[in-house]
């Protein structure tokens, strides 16, 4: 208790507002234009998230300042720091926002293809890693240029993804489509390697290969590497 004249006012913060018998951690928790603090900061990182996609994928990571993320995504700085350390960190999640799209769709398009012949099973999955990367460049450019020696964790996260793909891949191989590989492990390393590569190449060209006819000449040269 203290004085204030003549009146006693305690100091301690009341468990509860007497007008409306809420406590102050209740009042923070109510909902702001229909939606909980939880809700409203999972929108401002999906938020920030498609700003990154957005300029990470054009103007590049090197040029893109916290600022102009902030004014693309229409949230504060503070915003950004609650959600994301440093850009390096929010490109780390842009990364995997793209990579986990594109194997769900991966996955899915070999899931629906499983009574089909494993030749063209193949055939879907390399035209849907393609399809992820190139129908919207700014995926391929994230995905194998803006991430590509930005620190060794990423290059580590980055190698590892890479691997996760071709040993789906491997996946839709019949048993005896496996054993006519000469060494499995180096084959899928080389296999996502050179997909990576291609995207690349493409993403850099003045004139765009047709993405169809790409993949077909990738699925002719993977498939000549198999034993006769």
């Amino acid at each position: 208790m203290r004085k204030a004249g003549n009146i006693e006012v305690s100091s301690e913060i009341p468990d509860s507002n007497p007008s409306t018998g809420e406590t102050p951690a209740a009042s923070r928790e109510r909902p702001y234009a229909g939606k909980t603090p939880e809700e409203r900061r999972a929108d401002r990182r999906t938020q920030l998230i498609e700003a990154g996609l957005e300029l990470f994928g054009t103007v590049g990571f090197r040029d893109t300042t916290i600022e102009r993320l902030c004014a693309v995504a229409g949230v504060g700085i503070r915003a950004f720091y609650d959600e994301f350390g440093t850009r390096a960190d929010l490109l780390r999640h842009v990364y995997d926002h793209v990579v986990d799209q594109a194997f769900v769709r991966l996955t899915t398009a070999l899931e629906e293809s499983a009574l089909v012949s494993a030749v063209e099973r193949l055939d879907c999955g390399i035209r849907v890693f393609f399809d992820s990367m190139l129908i919207d460049p700014r995926r391929g450019q994230i995905v194998s240029i803006e991430c590509s020696g930005l620190d060794a964790a990423m290059d580590i996260h980055r190698n590892n993804m890479m691997k996760k793909f071709a040993g789906t891949m491997i996946g839709a191989l019949t048993p005896e489509q496996r054993d006519a590989v000469v060494d499995t492990r180096l084959w899928s390393i080389m296999l996502g390697g050179a997909a990576n590569e291609v995207v690349i190449d493409w993403l850099v060209s003045k004139e765009k290969p047709d993405i169809d006819a790409l993949a077909d000449n990738f699925m002719a040269i993977w498939l000549s590497t198999f034993r006769a």
